[in-house]
């Protein structure tokens, strides 16, 4: 029995016996710092034998630490006196029994308690002590608790550097024997008549050779599989202890390890131990932890619970890239991911939207037949002398590169994923491509910008997506010239030919269209070079052309909210600063093709014709002339009302920004600025367009 040496109860009675009246035998009373005064009557039994803690208590007290009252098959021992011979359960109510019979039982009561029960069987867990094979981790743990201070390897994210250190430096003996059928088999040989150990070696035939085949038998446990995974970063090089050989000295130690953080302790450690023990290196320059992929309501997937999703299932239906796309994007390093099937349909969605932009480029500019850096070559030395709108996407091409680049670098998939699609989708595709429907009569080099544009994206792409890539990149550069065939096919016959493996369409849309070719061996997307772009960033264009598509974009929406045809054009007055009026004027082609607008009409005036819809962009008003009646009038007020309170609402949260003291002293002083002119632009907006709002009142 244990108390604690400091609990003024039972101090005095430490080192004294009691009787344990199962048995009719003493037990000495011992004082341990493990005992919790507390809980309980602040008296517990110690059974070094059937449990773990219980084990270490009894090695600091000396005490007799095989004594088992339980053997391996569930059933009492010899030590359990009268009760020799029962399963435990039984023997459990017996016992009870046996102390109401002796007047020894002071109460019955229900009692929660922590229980280990098996996984698979279902039964309840009881701890044996036994003999088994164990190394010494805490010996091993010096060689790369060395190397990690002197930063051989880094741990990602660093929050997971704590957990790394709680682990290796508090290592205990590590028991690598399992009982069980499958495994490397430990090289141990035992004496049959005495069951001595009598060597461990790899040379079974020597070990025969010395003390007779007959004499001996080998150990029949074998290796805990994470022993024999720590081994695998040297041994599938080829390693030996005494000659390392090419595939060793070409791949180790790798340049990154990706893992779940749920194995740090299991597989990592147990890697880092073998590796530094036997090679005298790190087996791996970068740890990179990603998190466990969770139910929609952030559950832990498990077979025995039945909410375990079949990926094979979400490929046959939306497609591998969508599936590895959704696992890929949407949380920081190290985080759990709640995975739900709407978001492998929205991606299955916009790769469809990916697919569609490169079957519109390709009807447009044929093969590029150029290679990758040539184009590059071209756009690096002569794109100031662009024309604007190709200017600002290779400026903004170039921003993406470096992002969605320093994203990959720092395992940061999701931020690099966020700042791809943005480009792909709001810039490239929604304007540069209509912006060259309108100027590929005119510009000289739209082409090569296209077509470089293009090449780059799918380059970028092409960890998230690369069975969709690889194919399209096959597609654009006529990759293997005597497998394709120059048409773009239906679904029906992308399925025929290419299978489930790399599908990349939504079987629900209505227009999608594919590529029916074989896999290309050569010109592979795979083994090209990354995507670079050796320029400096033009600024000044970006921030112009976001004036422009803010333009277009409102008078879309109000076009949208007006009920306008989409070819349908419509008069349009411009009242802006000479400033943003140049940028307007400049992009004019671009700004009247896209806007559906017949003539831009500058004028100095306010316009308040009940028939014109008003907006206003950063400091530019725009007054459309669209047919409206009275209902229509009153949804011209309701929109514009909706947007004064969107212009106060932004304002507050500027407001309190802004007066946040630790903010304005804290912050950058250009930072501040910018905030005061957004507030002072929101505030000029939210002017205007309650003078327009109160004209028609």
């Amino acid at each position: 029995m244990a108390v604690h040496p400091k609990d003024k109860r039972f101090k005095k009675l430490i080192g004294r016996k009691v009787i344990l009246p199962i048995v009719n035998k003493e037990i000495e009373i011992i004082g341990d710092e493990m005992v919790d005064m507390n809980f309980g009557t602040g008296v517990v039994k110690i059974t070094p034998a059937h449990d773990p803690a219980d084990f270490e208590t009894g090695k600091r007290h000396g005490l007799r630490l095989d004594y088992k009252v339980i053997d391996k098959n569930g059933f009492m021992t010899e030590e359990a006196g009268i009760f020799a011979g029962q399963d435990v359960l039984t023997a459990r109510e017996n016992i009870v029994e046996l102390l109401k019979s002796k007047g020894n039982l002071v109460k019955v009561e229900p009692y929660t308690h922590k229980v280990g029960y098996c996984s698979r069987g279902g039964c309840r867990v009881e701890s044996i002590v036994s003999t088994q094979w164990f190394v010494k981790s805490s010996e091993l743990a010096k060689k790369v608790i060395t190397g990690y201070k002197k930063g051989e390897f880094e741990i990602v994210p660093e929050r997971f550097e704590k957990t790394f250190e709680d682990w290796i430096y508090n290592l205990r003996d590590w028991c690598v024997s399992r009982q069980l059928w499958w495994g490397h088999q430990i090289p141990a040989y035992y004496d049959v008549k005495t069951q001595e150990l009598l060597t461990v070696s790899l040379d079974e035939e020597a070990v025969f050779a010395k003390y007779g085949k007959e004499n001996v038998y080998r150990d029949a446990d074998v290796l805990d599989t994470w022993f024999s995974s720590a081994l695998w970063p040297f041994s599938v090089l080829d390693w030996t202890p005494e000659n390392p050989w090419e595939l060793f000295k070409k791949f180790y130690p790798a340049q990154v390890l990706e893992t779940g953080y749920d194995i740090l302790f299991f597989w990592v450690i147990r890697m880092l131990l073998m590796g530094y023990e036997y090679t005298g290196q790190t087996p791996f320059k970068t740890i990179y932890l990603h998190g466990l992929i969770l139910t929609e309501d952030g559950k832990k997937m498990s077979k025995s619970v039945g909410n375990v999703i079949d990926p094979l299932d979400v490929i046959e239906q939306y497609s591998t890239d969508a599936l590895r796309l959704t696992c890929s994007i949407g949380n920081t390093p190290g985080n759990n991911l709640s995975f739900s099937l709407r978001d492998v349909e929205n991606n299955s969605v916009f790769l469809n939207k990916i697919w569609n932009v490169v079957r519109f480029v390709h009807a447009n500019i044929g093969e590029v037949t150029d290679d990758y850096s040539l184009l590059r070559a071209k756009m690096e030395n002569n794109w100031t002398s662009f024309l604007p709108h190709e200017q600002w996407i290779l400026s903004r091409l170039k921003s993406t590169i470096d992002n969605v680049t320093n994203g990959m670098e720092r395992f940061n998939f999701s931020d690099a994923w966020q700042d791809l699609v943005a480009f792909t989708r709001d810039e490239f595709a929604d304007f540069f491509i209509e912006e060259y429907k309108l100027t590929k009569t005119t510009t000289e080099n739209g082409r090569d910008v296209l077509a470089f544009t293009l090449l780059s994206l799918l380059k970028l792409w092409h960890p998230y997506i690369p069975f969709a890539t690889e194919e399209l990149y096959g597609i654009v550069t006529n990759g293997n010239k005597e497998d394709s065939k120059k048409e773009w096919s239906s679904n029906e016959d992308w399925e025929a030919k290419r299978g489930v493996q790399d599908k990349v369409y939504d079987e629900r849309a209505s227009e999608i269209w594919v590529w029916n070719s074989s896999f290309r061996d050569s010109s592979s997307l795979m083994d090209s070079e990354w995507a670079s772009l050796s320029i400096v960033r033009n600024k000044k264009i970006e921030a112009d052309t976001l004036v422009l598509f803010e333009a277009i974009r409102t008078i879309r929406n109000i076009r949208a909210t007006k009920g306008v045809k989409p070819g349908e054009l419509v008069d349009m007055a411009i009242l802006a600063p000479k400033k943003s009026l140049d940028i307007l004027k400049e992009n004019e082609i671009i700004f009247l093709g896209l806007a559906k607008i017949k003539e831009m009409i500058i004028t100095k005036n306010k316009l308040d014709d009940p028939s014109i819809a008003y907006a206003v962009t950063g400091d530019i008003e725009l007054f459309i002339t669209i047919p409206v009646n009275e209902a229509n009038t009153e949804e011209e007020k309701k929109r514009l009302k909706e947007q004064i309170e969107n212009r106060k609402e932004y304002l507050r949260a500027q407001d309190l920004k802004l007066l946040n003291a630790d903010f304005v002293r804290n912050a950058p002083e250009k930072i501040v600025r910018i905030e005061q002119d957004k507030r002072a632009q929101a505030a000029d907006q939210l002017k205007k367009l309650e003078e327009k709002f109160n004209s028609l009142i």
